[in-house]
């Protein structure tokens, strides 16, 4: 994997995060023998050369909520009309005037 943080264009990107968070994920890279620039390196990296994010974000947790309703709504449709509780066509049809 050749590696674009090797070139000599390099440049200070500052973020807001969550102190409590910053302070654990550093004691966590710590741990590692890492420290938070190349863990965010690392990361860039992996983005800008698979065009991947690494993890779920929170369009992809709404996305799988999404799905996981619209499976539960159908799930609940199908039980009831399997236990009868159907409209007949001509019930439709009188109801909405057709």
């Amino acid at each position: 994997m050749a590696t674009l943080e090797k070139e000599k264009d390099r440049r200070q990107v500052s973020f807001k995060s969550n102190t409590a968070l910053v302070k654990k994920a550093r004691k966590v890279f710590a741990e590692q023998d890492l420290n938070l620039t190349e863990v965010m390196n690392e990361f860039l990296e992996h983005v800008a050369q698979t065009g991947v994010i690494p993890f779920k974000t929170k369009t992809d947790k709404k996305r799988e909520q999404m799905i996981t309703d619209l499976k539960s709504q159908i799930d609940k449709s199908f039980a009831s009309y399997e236990a009868g509780h159907v409209v007949s066509q001509e019930e439709m049809k009188a109801r909405y005037g057709l």
